[in-house]
């Protein structure tokens, strides 16, 4: 079994991209981006560190699914999840039927992590990092909602948050 002073993260985004630039006489050069974003966390409660992990594949079935990190979640090992601080969360919609999108602490959820919002189409990925100062959680702000609106849709919930 895996303690906290295992755990070790990294959230990274690769964007690459080339566009083959057609000239009159040549076939050009190419508009290349190549560009990654990559924050890593070591255990801990302070800056840069996270001690708690969750991930899950969920059903959201046509009601809005509440991921409460102040309570009433556990991590893969079964221990409850009460955290202070989220990190970083990335949710992903594996639906592909073009109507069904996950809407994100929209108007009407409860007690959403403030700054978290966002509507995630199908097959999209949203993914907020706060690796410095984190996405506070008290009594008021604990948790992010994941709506389908009249949609049942399985989703993919990763996420790293600290207990202090």
């Amino acid at each position: 079994m895996a303690t906290t002073a295992d755990l070790t993260t990294t959230v990274q985004v690769a964007i690459r991209a080339t566009k083959k630039l057609a000239s009159d006489l040549s076939d050009g050069a190419p508009d290349t981006v190549n560009s990654t974003y990559s924050k890593s966390t070591t255990v801990g409660t302070t800056d840069n560190k996270a001690d708690g992990l969750f991930h899950d594949q969920r059903t959201a079935t046509a009601a809005a699914d509440r991921l409460d990190f102040s309570s009433g979640l556990t991590d893969a090992q079964g221990v409850a999840i009460v955290w202070a601080k989220l990190r970083w969360i990335a949710i992903e919609n594996t639906s592909t039927t073009t109507t069904e999108s996950l809407s994100i602490n929209a108007a009407g959820a409860t007690q959403p992590i403030t700054g978290i919002s966002s509507v995630i189409p199908p097959g999209g990925i949203y993914i907020i990092t706060g690796p410095v100062d984190g996405f506070t959680i008290d009594a008021t702000h604990d948790s992010v909602t994941v709506n389908p609106g009249a949609a049942t849709i399985i989703y993919n919930v990763w996420a790293a948050g600290t207990t202090a």
